[in-house]
């Protein structure tokens, strides 16, 4: 039986000491983005944001969420003609 030894942002939980190793060697773009969301939803309920800073805060995960899947933006290419 796994026993909980604690949890990260008061959800994740951690049921070995090297679970914690497990989740950062194995992080990629969404599960990085979910344990943002998690730190931040625990920062706002211990008193560290205002409701304006976590709106702020959604915003810029749904505009990070969004360039995860669509890819980063690409930078128009000069086609070597000058204007």
């Amino acid at each position: 039986m796994e026993q909980n030894i604690g949890k990260l942002f008061g959800t994740i939980p951690l049921t070995t000491d090297s679970h914690l190793d497990v989740l950062l060697d194995a992080m990629d773009e969404s599960s990085a983005l979910f344990i943002l969301q998690q730190a931040i939803n625990h920062a706002y309920r211990q008193g560290a944001f205002t409701l304006g800073e976590c709106e702020v805060l959604a915003k810029a995960m749904r505009v990070s969420g969004k360039l995860m899947t669509t890819g980063p933006i690409d930078e128009p290419q000069n086609s070597g003609e000058e204007n």
